[in-house]
């Protein structure tokens, strides 16, 4: 029994881990590359979280969510806000 609560904490302590290093990664593409960049970072946050797991949480279709993340795409922000939000992470503005 000791073991599957050691797993568990080590577990949750590697997905807080995970959304931090996932945030900074955000933060810096938003910051050098502006909004093709933070979306194209994005879409790699969401495929390392599983797109149907993060695109069931946003409550849209997986097919919706390719369509967000194509080359052709003009995706809105209330639509990147709800995928960070399902991808576990927080928009922090700072000025």
């Amino acid at each position: 029994m000791a073991k599957v609560k050691t797993l568990q904490r080590a577990s949750r302590a590697g997905a807080t881990r995970r959304r931090r290093e996932q945030g900074r990664y955000l933060a810096g593409a938003l910051e050098t590359g502006g909004p093709k960049l933070f979306l194209a970072a994005l879409a790699n946050v969401v495929r390392a979280e599983g797109e149907g797991r993060v695109a069931g949480i946003a409550g849209i279709s997986r097919r919706a969510l390719a369509r967000t993340f194509s080359k052709t795409s003009r995706a809105e922000i209330a639509a990147m806000l709800e995928l960070i939000q399902a991808s576990g992470l927080k928009l922090k503005l700072v000025a």
